[in-house]
């Protein structure tokens, strides 16, 4: 597990933009747009309300610096809190992109996480932004695939934490032990059960978004090199 943990881990920190295939980039670009415009309707989803509500609540009101919230124009909020309202807004009404191969809804969680960390930085180059994206969706998908087995827990919150957390240490860029340490922290916070998917629960969206919320908290943990284990 470990030896796997490291190898995801260099993969993510090794990725750049220019190097990429012109396709990949392009699908990239496509995704990206696709997935703003979903979070945005998302907005006007199911319980959309209570969750900024709740959310803003958490992180102590809007703010004047922190993540913006996706259909929300003046609302800003804390980065996990940020992360968490856009990864429910853009899961809400599951018109998000799907990785048929890997049972999950990558962009969700970490669009939603990279944004908020994007919006509390200095600077944020737009090649480390997208490098950060595919990062992210590449753990995922790889996670996702690897696993034979039939769904025992909910794929798009247990697996979209570790590649949120591949994407931020890749927008961060992190060096490989504090992006292991975080990995540490995402395996104590994964969570999402089956149930809310058999009975068609809007909890399905808030384990999304609980995975993209803990990925930051868990990224700031290890940069303030709490110890993961």
């Amino acid at each position: 597990m470990e030896d796997a943990s490291a190898r995801l881990i260099a993969h993510a920190l090794a990725i750049e933009w220019q190097a990429l295939p012109v396709a990949t980039r392009l699908r990239t670009l496509e995704f990206l747009g696709d997935t703003l415009a979903v979070g945005v309707a998302g907005r006007k989803a199911a319980y959309a309300d209570a969750v900024l509500a709740s959310a803003s609540l958490w992180a102590g009101g809007s703010q004047s610096h922190g993540g913006f919230v996706l259909g929300a124009p003046g609302i800003r909020l804390s980065a996990p809190y940020a992360a968490y309202v856009n990864a429910y807004q853009i899961h809400a009404q599951e018109y998000d992109c799907v990785h048929e191969p890997a049972v999950a809804h990558p962009m969700a969680t970490v669009l939603a996480a990279i944004m908020a960390e994007a919006a509390r930085s200095d600077a944020c180059h737009g090649a480390d932004f997208l490098s950060a994206l595919v990062a992210g969706v590449d753990v995922v998908a790889t996670l996702g695939i690897a696993a034979k087995g039939p769904l025992k827990f909910f794929r798009p919150a247990t697996v979209g934490i570790f590649g949120c957390v591949a994407a931020l240490a890749r927008l961060r860029r992190l060096d490989p032990q504090t992006a292991r340490n975080a990995f540490g922290y995402a395996l104590a916070y994964a969570s999402g059960t089956m149930q809310a998917h058999v009975e068609g629960k809007p909890t399905l969206a808030l384990q999304v978004a609980g995975a993209a919320r803990s990925a930051v908290e868990a990224v700031d943990l290890a940069v303030r090199a709490c110890p993961a284990r």
